[in-house]
């Protein structure tokens, strides 16, 4: 909030902005707390696993915004390659922390959930495992940089944007809720 909205319009896209960013917020705690609700490990591994993907949810707000509303800075396409591929990563680690998660309660051999749910979770496993990739993607060098007066303010990218990482959260959902109807009564006592 150090710089508030002066016209109508830009709360509107402020509003926008904190929207999605809650919606991805409260995805990510939905599934993670879904998953940890059977997960009866606790090692030092899950243990920093948990704090690293804690790290991640607290910053997305934060790098959304820069990716949204950029500043005004010397080198705008610097700081949109920079703020962007930030973003991507910190999206990507949280999917593939989420979908880490998933793939050892699915391994039948530790016998975490009961073996009907075991395909289940492999499959959300492995979808939120490629959804982590497909953000993480956006990290790879970008040759979709427009010049400043070709309709792209500042030269920005034109390429992936926070709609495409909202693509990879959406299909990951997709894949998901079906099953999830399915098999509420699993969390039922």
């Amino acid at each position: 909030m150090s710089n508030p909205p002066t016209d109508v319009q830009a709360v509107y896209n402020d509003l926008a902005t904190f929207g999605f960013s809650s919606l991805i917020l409260i995805t990510m705690w939905l599934r993670y707390t879904r998953i940890m609700s059977v997960f009866p490990i606790e090692t030092r591994r899950v243990n920093n696993l948990n704090v690293l993907l804690l790290f991640c949810v607290s910053i997305e707000p934060f790098l959304f915004n820069l990716v949204r509303n950029m500043p005004a800075v010397t080198d705008p396409n610097a700081f949109a390659d920079a703020t962007s591929a930030l973003y991507a990563l910190d999206l990507g680690a949280m999917f593939a922390i989420l979908g880490g998660f998933s793939l050892t309660l699915a391994n039948e051999e530790r016998k975490l959930i009961q073996k009907a749910l075991t395909r289940q979770y492999r499959v959300e496993g492995a979808t939120t495992i490629a959804c982590g990739l497909i953000s993480a993607s956006r990290l790879c060098p970008s040759s979709t940089r427009q010049p400043s007066g070709t309709g792209n303010p500042s030269g920005t990218i034109s390429g992936p944007s926070p709609c495409f990482f909202s693509g990879s959260l959406g299909l990951e959902t997709a894949c998901r809720w079906p099953r999830t109807i399915r098999h509420r009564s699993w969390l039922e006592p």
